[in-house]
């Protein structure tokens, strides 16, 4: 609504088919995923990438818009204006995949031509992710079936049939499971030892302080915990993530315990969001927070020659962002 001086007065609208970039996209992308902060009329609809239910702005996937395909001639759209979704998909994904060798063309595409919210915003701002290597990463996978393999697991501490105590702990062991959370490309390599090596592996953990049974359902997308391990340049073979876990169990602390097992398991140490105070104290509890969590980086202090901080974790600030 337009206000002035607390009377309603106007209706504002706005309208785009998506495809733009810059700056101001970044504005529009606030606006569009908060509309009840921003006065803007919601709308509830699964036009996601899960198919889970969303509240945004005003949303119309680009497949339930086609009139006829240009090729065959084929109808698409009825009397009453409505086009099966199936077959508005297949006609747009005949597109796409013409520019699956093209990376940086098929994003563009795809942003104009939109399935969901994410594509129509995908150039907003100055991301710190190559999009076109992420695209060209997605095509490899969708047109030629090519990727890593993932295998769905939980990872719990090997006792060699002893007591379940930290003392007979005998390292770990994976049991695969479909419903898991937890996501490896890459088991922990290991030194002539048998030991993962040391440094080779860096976690970071995106926290959160409350489980599901302890966060309101009045609270809209609540987020999740995650975990991601990277494995730096080993040899000849580049830089990667070998594990994910998102999650929000009803219990946090069985996140933090998956964190940790990530942590033991592949040898490193993780990187927190310094905001987030449980799991600081839970790997404190355990006594592991001097092993297992990062110490601030000294390149983002404001002394990176002579500083030292004693400090747990990183502020999510543009100066940690860009190290």
């Amino acid at each position: 609504m337009v206000y002035v001086n607390g009377v309603k007065i106007g209706i504002r609208i706005g309208f785009g088919t998506g495809g733009d970039t810059g700056h101001a996209l970044a504005g529009l992308s606030k606006l569009f995923y908060n509309p009840e902060l921003y006065d803007i009329l919601p709308m509830r609809h699964n036009y996601t990438k899960t198919g889970e239910y969303a509240l945004t702005g005003f949303f119309i996937p680009s497949y339930r818009i086609v009139v006829k395909d240009e090729q065959t001639g084929e109808p698409l759209m009825d009397k009453r204006g409505f086009t099966d979704s199936k077959k508005g998909q297949e006609y747009y994904n005949k597109h796409r995949d013409r520019l699956s060798t093209d990376p940086e063309g098929y994003m563009i595409y795809c942003a104009e031509y939109c399935f969901t919210p994410d594509d129509a915003l995908a150039l907003e701002g100055d991301n710190q992710f190559n999009r076109v290597l992420l695209v060209d990463q997605l095509a490899e996978i969708k047109q030629f079936k090519r990727g890593p393999k993932i295998e769905r697991g939980y990872l719990e501490y090997n006792f060699d049939g002893r007591a379940h105590i930290e003392q007979n702990i005998q390292g770990f062991k994976w049991i695969p499971s479909q419903s898991s959370k937890l996501q490896i490309i890459e088991r922990p390599l290991k030194d002539e030892s048998g030991k993962p090596y040391r440094n080779l592996y860096v976690c970071g953990i995106d926290g959160i302080d409350l489980g599901k049974s302890e966060t309101s359902t009045a609270t809209k997308d609540p987020s999740d915990f995650c975990v991601t391990v990277f494995r730096r340049a080993f040899g000849v073979q580049p830089p990667m993530f070998v594990a994910l876990y998102k999650d929000r169990p009803n219990d946090i602390r069985e996140a933090y315990k998956t964190a940790l097992k990530l942590c033991e398991w592949y040898n490193c140490q993780a990187v927190l969001e310094n905001s987030k105070i449980s799991i600081r104290q839970f790997f404190q509890e355990k006594n592991k927070a001097n092993k297992y969590l990062m110490r601030r980086p000294r390149a983002t202090m404001t002394d990176s020659l002579t500083g030292n901080s004693r400090q747990f974790g990183a502020p999510a600030t543009e100066t940690i962002i860009h190290h």
